[in-house]
């Protein structure tokens, strides 16, 4: 209702008209009783008979006579006069903060003045249970003597007490938009479970305040859209940019406003307290603003300490666990800890996995899905999003400008690639690459690494690589660095095979401009040269240190203990410690037991029936990474070990016999034998063998031993891969790869021909092919870019390019031995399918059992090829469990623990002390 000037409600007398919302309308008037001016705010005409505003208009006066705060606009009373009802409350004299913003981008320092004085009316509210749900620009008022004042509580609403404790919330959200259209809430500073009308508590005022305290800051919305859809589109599915924000504002303050505009509740800081203390500087160490450490690559310490510090108190379950609490000041060495995501664990573990920039400000980690990239400010990890099959990536290591990272990836094919740290397409430097393992990135814009036949170097651009170390089996060289000049090469060189290999290993500095070799020392390997003049290795999964004069170079010969137990490659291909130092001293680190560490990834073979009960199979654990079954079910064709990681040995082919429990190893090539396929008659095996370097060829043998045979041979740089065999065995189903991005399917008439015929050829990459058992319908899955967008379809056999009958996302298919069914691995565990062929109908997929197993040939998430296979019963699966070293044979895997030294340069020298010269 529009009330003239000299309307009179009790006492109070109309002025002036001072403003409208969804709320009510807002006037100006005086107190006759008390003369002073206060605002008067009346539901309009319009909702005068709506029973939900009447009711929400009564609470807006409860919950503003509920709470005293100074930061808050008071309430004097309630009125009402014939059927209108008005609530007489506070008049703040000022400009709303929305109408400041207009004017552009607030100073850091007014910005964060306003934003404490908002956390602390919160507080209060919350204090007494109350959540103010409408928290916005518009509702906060600013007097012209700096203090602000908190309005229109008009949609708050009361928490039950468990909610401010931590419980379940009891309030639920009114949704975004009433069935009238009418906004409850503003949707531009909307939490995400209030826009979807979930229930919500004090941590909806959090989001509002992150967006409050960034559009301060930025002059803009945090969200913001076109209208108010695209707007709550925005709130529920897109991050903010914090790069729009100033440069002068410190990581403590982006990192504060990040942690409350986390979508997910669970992650968001919980108490507005918390985000009051941070802004107030009660995380800081002390140091004045823009206090350096000495020296070159020096930077201020307490934004570190500050987001470290509000990361572990301001999350509950909080990926940072501090000990102590890090107060990272020159001169003090600072511990804290990082877990990798649920589930997640390091990928192909069998050379390096992590490595740290060289300021120090972010390491980079090779998880089980992905690089994850951990900034020290941050409390989460992001994954690097690289395009292809991403799961044979192994040997990371980061540009010297930390702009890009750099790895081996590759089945068939292995690559040195790079890619930018913010994603993009990764770039191919050298392909093929021989069985690569150890990878540097060196200052003069060159990678070095190793193969079985010595070191070898490339421009970081491409191009032709050059030999620079030549060695001769059994030799092994592993962790090449450039030392400062650019003429002498620190590497370790293993002598000896074996398991206890790099154990034994020599480190070493070659000259690569005579050739002069020195030794300097036995025993360790993964040798880093520091800047402060030491080397470190490891030695028995501890991490010793030693003096170093670079010019002279002489090794000291103090053997100091500077880590008790850090994790190892756990295949004696690679001799790397799971260790990175940057050149401004933070250490980042894997911890590990002390002690020789396991040579193998000890896994081992088990049944699991549909229900996911398991039995274990009579067999010592080993290597196991491809496991196929006879067609009669009484043996299985196992193989031990793999070509990519390569292993050592190099994979074999071995049979298990179920009715004698006798293993029988079949074949002994020196570069390895892998891809096992049983002729329907259980007669013989068909294999891929590498036993000329950089190239595959097909083999077969008698199951039983003896003699093999070649079947086909391939261009140099193609891995035919056999994969399945029809019913009347005459024909071979091979996987036909060119590359990782071109992947196709081929057959070969076993008895007639040694030339591969393709019989699929597509863009997008189609493997393992599987065919029905009456020979008429061929089963396989294609994907293009990552695996993990792969889709499983069935095709009629040989014509293939008819039609495509799709089963659903997933990998490996496999038809049952009477083909009722088909089953797949899901991502997370196994699936299954019905199928009837006439006609020919594929069912709904159903979810058979989950956990821990060797999915795919490379890693537990189903990488290169399927591992498993199906007893011809069809009423139990042969699965190889989890390596024992990440935590049991079929259990849980243990979460992946990186330990994080700041300042561990302090401690080396203290420990280890250079002598004068």
């Amino acid at each position: 209702m529009a009330l003239n000037p000299g309307t009179r409600f009790g006492p109070y007398e109309i002025a002036e008209k001072i403003g409208a919302g969804g709320m009510g309308e807002v006037y100006r008037a005086t107190d006759t009783v008390l003369k002073r001016d206060v605002a008067v705010k009346v539901l309009p005409a319009s909702f005068a008979n709506d029973k939900e505003r009447l009711a929400r208009f009564q609470r807006e006066a409860e919950v503003l006579a509920s709470l005293n705060h100074s930061n808050i606009a008071q309430i004097y009373g309630l009125e009402k006069a014939g059927d209108s009802t008005v609530i007489v409350m506070e008049l703040v004299d000022g400009p709303t903060l929305a109408e400041r913003i207009v004017q552009g981008p607030l100073p850091p320092d007014e910005a964060l003045a306003i934003a404490r004085q908002v956390a602390d009316a919160l507080e209060a509210a919350h204090e007494r249970q109350v959540v103010h749900r409408d928290l916005k620009p518009a509702n906060v008022k600013l007097r012209p003597d700096g203090t602000i004042k908190i309005l229109d509580f008009g949609i708050a609403k009361a928490l039950d007490a468990q909610a401010i404790s931590g419980g379940q919330a009891a309030v639920k959200a009114t949704p975004a938009v009433t069935e009238t259209g009418v906004i409850l809430g503003t949707a531009a500073y909307m939490s995400p479970e209030q826009a979807r009308g979930k229930p919500v508590d004090q941590r909806t005022d959090v989001w509002a305040f992150g967006c409050l305290l960034f559009e301060m800051l930025t002059g803009q919305p945090a969200f913001a859209g076109e209208d108010v859809m695209l707007t709550l589109a925005r709130v529920l599915d897109r991050d903010t940019d914090m790069s729009s924000m100033p440069g002068t504002i410190s990581p403590a303050v982006r990192h504060t406003i990040k942690l409350c505009l986390e979508k997910d509740p669970r992650k968001r800081i919980a108490d507005i307290r918390d985000v009051r203390l941070a802004l107030a500087g009660t995380f800081e160490t002390g140091l004045p603003r823009g206090t350096h450490a000495a020296g070159p690559a020096s930077r201020p310490a307490w934004p570190i300490a500050a987001a470290a510090v509000i990361a572990g108190a301001l999350i509950g379950g909080a990926v940072w666990l501090l000990k102590p609490a890090p107060v990272q000041v020159p001169g003090h060495v600072t511990r804290f800890d990082y877990e990798l995501p649920a589930g997640i664990t390091l990928r192909v573990p069998v050379t390096s996995v992590l490595d740290v920039a060289a300021d120090g400000e972010f390491f980079a980690v090779n998880g089980s899905n992905g690089i994850y990239v951990r900034s020290m400010s941050d409390v989460d990890a992001r994954v690097i999003p690289i395009p292809g099959p991403p799961a044979a990536m192994v040997d990371i290591v980061l540009s010297p400008d930390g702009q890009e990272v750099a790895y081996f990836r590759g089945d068939p094919a292995p690559q040195l690639v790079k890619v930018a740290i913010d994603g993009g397409a990764p770039v191919v430097l050298v392909a093929p690459i021989n069985n690569p393992y150890g990878l540097s990135w060196e200052t003069d814009g060159t990678l070095i690494y190793g193969q079985p036949d010595g070191l070898w170097r490339v421009s970081d651009n491409g191009g032709t690589p050059e030999r620079i170390i030549e060695t001769a089996a059994p030799e092994q060289v592993y962790g090449p660095q450039l030392l400062p000049g650019g003429e002498w090469l620190l590497f370790t060189l293993a002598s000896v095979s074996g398991a206890n290999r790099w154990n034994q290993a020599d480190i070493v500095v070659q000259s690569l401009t005579t050739g002069e070799r020195r030794v300097l020392r036995s025993g360790g390997h993964d040798a880093r040269y520091l800047p402060t003049g030491h080397i470190t290795y490891v030695f028995e999964n501890v991490l010793f240190a030693s003096t170093f004069d670079v010019e002279t170079l002489t090794l000291g010969d103090e053997r100091v203990s500077m880590i008790q137990g850090v994790q190892t490659a756990s295949l004696p291909l690679g001799g790397s410690g799971f260790y990175a130092v940057s050149g401004n001293g933070t250490l980042v680190f894997v911890p590990g037991a002390a002690g020789p560490a396991p040579t193998i990834l000890q896994k081992r073979l088990v049944w699991v029936d549909r229900e996911g009960n398991t039995e274990p199979l009579p067999l010592r654990p080993d290597n196991y990474t491809m496991a196929r079954m006879s067609p009669d079910g009484t043996k299985i064709a196992l193989v031990v070990g793999s070509v990519l990681p390569a292993s050592d040995p190099p994979p074999d082919i071995y049979v298990f016999d179920l009715e004698t429990e006798n293993l029988t190893q079949l074949t002994f090539d020196p570069l390895g034998d892998d891809s096992p396929v049983w002729s329907r008659d259980g007669s013989r095996i068909f294999y891929r063998s590498y036993r000329e370097a950089g190239s595959a060829a097909v083999y077969s043998i008698p199951s039983d031993g003896g003699a093999p045979e070649l079947v086909a041979t391939s261009p140099t740089g193609q891995n035919p891969a056999p994969w399945a065999i029809s019913p009347d065995d005459k024909t071979l189903l091979l996987v036909d790869a060119l590359s990782l991005e071109d992947v196709n399917l081929a057959t070969l008439d076993i008895a007639n021909s040694d030339t591969l015929t393709p019989l699929l050829d597509l863009v997008e990459n189609v493997v393992e092919p599987v065919l029905s058992p009456n020979g008429e319908w061929l089963a396989l899955y294609q994907f293009t870019g990552a695996a993990a967008d792969a889709e499983i379809n069935i095709r009629p056999f040989p014509d293939v390019r008819q039609q495509r009958r799709p089963v659903g996302p997933g990998m490996h298919p496999v038809f049952s031995a009477d083909g009722s069914e088909i089953f797949f691995f899901d991502r997370a565990g196994l699936s299954v399918a019905s199928v009837q062929y006439a006609p020919f109908r594929v069912g709904a997929p159903q979810r058979l059992f989950r956990g821990q197993y060797w999915y795919g040939v490379a890693s537990p998430d189903g990488a290169l090829g399927r591992a498993w296979d199906v007893d011809p019963s069809n009423d139990r699966f042969l699965m190889i469990t989890m390596p024992d070293a990440t935590g049991g044979e079929t259990g849980e895997p243990s979460s992946v623990q990186i330990n994080v030294v700041l300042n561990w340069f302090e401690e080396l020298k203290k420990r280890v002390p250079v002598p004068s010269r």
